[in-house]
């Protein structure tokens, strides 16, 4: 996943619990 430039940290740290749920979504079993 690549960043813009100029990105901080905290703006990172949100990336990634964002990344998280969209992982999650995709390991979900499609019912």
């Amino acid at each position: 996943m690549t960043q813009p430039p100029g990105v901080e940290n905290s703006d990172k740290n949100l990336v990634c619990k964002l990344h998280k749920a969209l992982y999650g979504l995709k390991q979900a079993p499609c019912a």
